[in-house]
Protein backbone atom coordinates (compact mmCIF):
# COMPACT_ATOMS: atom_id res chain seq x y z
CA UNK A 1 0.00 0.00 0.00
CA UNK A 2 2.96 2.25 0.93
CA UNK A 3 4.16 2.24 -2.63
CA UNK A 4 0.47 2.73 -4.15
CA UNK A 5 0.05 6.02 -1.89
CA UNK A 6 3.06 6.54 0.53
CA UNK A 7 1.10 9.44 2.23
CA UNK A 8 -1.43 6.70 3.48
CA UNK A 9 1.26 5.69 6.17
CA UNK A 10 0.92 2.00 6.36
CA UNK A 11 3.50 -0.89 5.54
CA UNK A 12 1.90 -3.71 7.15
CA UNK A 13 -1.38 -5.71 8.48
CA UNK A 14 -0.52 -6.43 12.02
CA UNK A 15 -0.69 -10.19 12.76
CA UNK A 16 -4.24 -11.24 13.17
CA UNK A 17 -5.62 -7.93 12.47
CA UNK A 18 -9.30 -7.94 11.26
CA UNK A 19 -10.99 -4.82 10.54
CA UNK A 20 -14.16 -4.30 13.36
CA UNK A 21 -17.70 -5.17 11.85
CA UNK A 22 -19.72 -1.53 10.43
CA UNK A 23 -22.16 -0.60 12.62
CA UNK A 24 -24.70 1.76 10.99
CA UNK A 25 -24.10 5.40 13.06
CA UNK A 26 -26.39 6.35 15.25
CA UNK A 27 -28.52 9.81 14.25
CA UNK A 28 -27.20 12.80 16.94
CA UNK A 29 -29.53 13.21 20.05
CA UNK A 30 -32.65 14.85 18.88
CA UNK A 31 -31.65 15.35 14.89
CA UNK A 32 -34.42 14.60 12.41
CA UNK A 33 -33.28 11.22 10.85
CA UNK A 34 -31.76 12.45 7.06
CA UNK A 35 -34.16 12.81 4.15
CA UNK A 36 -33.33 12.67 0.69
CA UNK A 37 -36.32 13.44 -1.76
CA UNK A 38 -36.65 11.28 -5.33
CA UNK A 39 -35.72 14.33 -6.86
CA UNK A 40 -32.58 14.79 -4.94
CA UNK A 41 -31.50 11.41 -5.74
CA UNK A 42 -32.00 11.50 -9.46
CA UNK A 43 -30.49 15.14 -9.81
CA UNK A 44 -27.80 13.67 -8.04
CA UNK A 45 -27.66 10.39 -10.27
CA UNK A 46 -27.57 13.29 -13.12
CA UNK A 47 -24.50 14.71 -11.52
CA UNK A 48 -22.41 11.66 -12.13
CA UNK A 49 -19.98 11.18 -14.71
CA UNK A 50 -20.63 8.76 -17.52
CA UNK A 51 -17.55 7.65 -17.81
CA UNK A 52 -17.09 6.31 -14.30
CA UNK A 53 -17.32 2.48 -13.69
CA UNK A 54 -20.53 0.89 -12.35
CA UNK A 55 -20.01 -0.61 -9.13
CA UNK A 56 -20.94 -4.09 -7.64
CA UNK A 57 -24.41 -3.66 -9.00
CA UNK A 58 -23.44 -3.20 -12.52
CA UNK A 59 -25.04 0.21 -13.17
CA UNK A 60 -23.44 2.70 -13.65
CA UNK A 61 -25.01 5.94 -13.78
CA UNK A 62 -26.31 5.59 -17.79
CA UNK A 63 -28.42 2.79 -16.34
CA UNK A 64 -29.39 4.79 -13.29
CA UNK A 65 -30.55 7.38 -15.27
CA UNK A 66 -32.61 5.59 -17.36
CA UNK A 67 -34.21 4.02 -14.17
CA UNK A 68 -34.96 7.69 -12.42
CA UNK A 69 -35.87 9.03 -15.63
CA UNK A 70 -38.84 6.65 -16.48
CA UNK A 71 -42.58 8.00 -15.82
CA UNK A 72 -43.35 5.39 -12.91
CA UNK A 73 -42.31 5.50 -9.55
CA UNK A 74 -38.45 4.53 -10.06
CA UNK A 75 -37.40 7.27 -9.01
CA UNK A 76 -39.53 6.81 -5.84
CA UNK A 77 -38.37 3.76 -5.12
CA UNK A 78 -34.87 4.11 -5.03
CA UNK A 79 -34.70 7.51 -2.98
CA UNK A 80 -36.96 5.20 -0.53
CA UNK A 81 -33.85 2.69 -0.29
CA UNK A 82 -31.58 5.20 -0.19
CA UNK A 83 -33.69 6.71 2.99
CA UNK A 84 -33.44 3.59 4.56
CA UNK A 85 -30.08 2.83 3.84
CA UNK A 86 -29.11 6.57 5.13
CA UNK A 87 -31.35 5.70 8.86
CA UNK A 88 -29.63 2.07 9.17
CA UNK A 89 -32.99 0.71 8.41
CA UNK A 90 -32.09 -2.53 6.44
CA UNK A 91 -31.95 -5.62 7.32
CA UNK A 92 -29.24 -7.84 9.28
CA UNK A 93 -28.69 -10.33 6.55
CA UNK A 94 -28.51 -7.10 4.02
CA UNK A 95 -25.78 -5.60 5.41
CA UNK A 96 -22.75 -7.28 4.90
CA UNK A 97 -23.48 -7.03 1.23
CA UNK A 98 -23.71 -2.98 1.13
CA UNK A 99 -20.63 -3.17 3.46
CA UNK A 100 -18.37 -5.90 1.99
CA UNK A 101 -15.85 -3.38 0.54
CA UNK A 102 -13.85 -0.93 1.48
CA UNK A 103 -12.98 2.50 -0.07
CA UNK A 104 -10.06 3.13 -0.92
CA UNK A 105 -8.92 6.94 -2.47
CA UNK A 106 -5.94 6.55 -4.79
CA UNK A 107 -4.60 9.99 -5.74
CA UNK A 108 -5.05 10.99 -9.30
CA UNK A 109 -1.74 12.18 -11.64
CA UNK A 110 -3.82 15.13 -12.42
CA UNK A 111 -5.04 15.85 -8.84
CA UNK A 112 -7.80 14.62 -7.06
CA UNK A 113 -8.56 10.73 -5.86
CA UNK A 114 -10.20 8.12 -7.68
CA UNK A 115 -12.42 6.16 -5.28
CA UNK A 116 -11.70 2.17 -5.75
CA UNK A 117 -13.56 -0.09 -3.16
CA UNK A 118 -11.74 -3.43 -2.70
CA UNK A 119 -13.43 -6.22 -1.37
Amino acid sequence: LVKLCPQAGVDHKPDGYRRPPLQPAAPPQGADPIQFEPKDVASAIFRGDLGSSAGPSGMGYATLRLLVDQPDDTAEALALCVNRIARGDIPEAVRPLLTAGRTVAVPKATGGVRPIVVG
